[in-house]
């Protein structure tokens, strides 16, 4: 069963909309600031892309359709 709170994902995989909570990287090694965020632009997702292999994201707070957790 898949963890909506604690997916990872390719970064290749990702669309706008989503709440990424972490990554393969530590966030002190990173260019973000804050930990849990909504993916809200191209420019971000650019940076994303080739700084991570994946991130995990969290399906009960992202915005964008394709990746909201399903109604029970």
């Amino acid at each position: 069963m898949i963890d909506i709170k604690n997916e990872k994902i390719v970064v290749n995989a990702l669309k706008l909309g989503v709440l990424i909570s972490g990554s393969d990287i530590p966030w002190s090694k990173s260019d973000f600031m804050l930990h849990d965020f909504v993916l809200e632009g191209q420019v971000i997702l650019d940076k994303i892309r080739p700084t991570c292999a994946y991130v995990v994201i969290d399906r009960t707070k992202s915005i964008c359709k394709a990746f909201q957790a399903k109604a029970k």
